[in-house]
């Protein structure tokens, strides 16, 4: 997927990097800016998201869990953005009729471009399944779901449970399930030789 939207445009390509990698909602990507990206200590502050006004424009506000968070993340990621660091504005601005540098992207548009991509690549997702992907990878490598819940701005582990954790569960059920039934193999009945028959 990420190759897939670099290859339509190394913007929207990091966009789609940005959210896969740290999970965050479409409105949280779009609202970032280059002062919440911390090189040296390999911090992204997440201190808001865009949301669609009550009448018509583009609003910044806190994220949906009311509060901004702080997520490390690796130097690879770091790798991706250093070719495009700006020193301030916003990160994802430009072209929809919008001279680069003036206006952050609309929320809305990621959403309608990620399902053109998708279209394209005759894959089944949504722009949250990136979300949802790293929410139930981190939880089956075996990150406590609190951490998993704070990296993902859940106000409440319960919520990440809800919504991710399941998943994982059944999983892990399930190959528990095949592990131990692989573990007492049926074998052929012992049969008692024909003494006629040798």
């Amino acid at each position: 997927m990420i190759r897939g939207a670099e290859e339509e445009d190394g913007l929207w390509g990091l966009f789609v990097n940005v959210t896969a990698t740290i999970g965050t909602r479409r409105g949280e990507t779009c609202a970032l800016r280059w002062e919440d990206v911390d090189f040296k200590s390999q911090r992204v502050h997440i201190r808001r998201a865009l949301c669609k006004g009550v009448n018509g424009p583009v609003e910044a506000k806190l994220p949906k869990t009311g509060r901004e968070r702080t997520v490390m993340v690796g130097q690879a990621f770091f790798d991706q953005l250093r070719d495009r660091r700006q020193v301030a504005g916003w990160i994802f601005t430009g072209g929809q009729n919008v001279p680069f540098g003036e206006a952050p992207w609309h929320p809305d548009w990621p959403g309608h471009r990620f399902a053109s991509l998708m279209r394209r690549l005759d894959l089944p997702y949504t722009l949250h399944s990136l979300r949802h992907f790293v929410a139930t990878q981190l939880l089956a490598k075996g990150m406590p779901v609190t951490q998993v819940a704070q990296f993902l701005g859940h106000k409440d582990p319960s919520v990440t449970m809800d919504l991710y954790a399941n998943h994982v569960v059944d999983d892990v059920q399930r190959m528990m399930g095949e592990t131990a039934a692989s573990l007492f193999k049926r074998r052929p009945p012992f049969r008692l030789i024909d003494e006629e028959a040798r």
